[in-house]
């Protein structure tokens, strides 16, 4: 539903599941809006771990 409002609205988006993530194509987006569940205490959910591990890495500037 945002994907198609924002194409309404002319905005260029696109929805990725996390299960495909691509680190080299992430970062050349300019802007990015994640929606998507935790379990339990915040713990990502399967299809988002390698993501989640990335970003991580990321926040410690030891991400590549």
């Amino acid at each position: 539903m945002v994907d198609e409002e924002a194409h309404t609205l002319g905005i260029n988006s696109r929805v990725v599941d996390l299960d495909k993530f691509d680190a080299e194509e992430f970062m050349k987006q300019k802007f990015a809006i994640f929606v998507l569940a935790t379990h339990y205490v915040g713990e990502p959910p399967d299809n988002a771990k390698a993501f989640h591990k990335w970003i991580k890495q990321s926040s410690r500037g030891d991400c590549q």
